[in-house]
């Protein structure tokens, strides 16, 4: 009885391992300055409904 063998050519190139790492740290990046941008807003008082409308408490 013979078996065959079947090669798996799977290729992962350097190329796209390094565009998959600036996709996932431009993700952080652009979440870290939208994060940053509502903490001020907050904080000086221009934001002060949530997305329903109603206003948010003051501490």
């Amino acid at each position: 009885m013979k078996s065959k063998v079947i090669k798996s050519t799977t290729v992962n190139t350097y190329g796209e391992q390094k565009s998959k790492l600036v996709a996932v740290l431009l993700a952080f990046f652009l979440c870290g300055i939208w994060a940053l941008v509502n903490f001020i807003r907050l904080l000086t008082g221009s934001l002060n409904t949530d997305a329903n409308g109603v206003e948010l408490k003051k501490f």
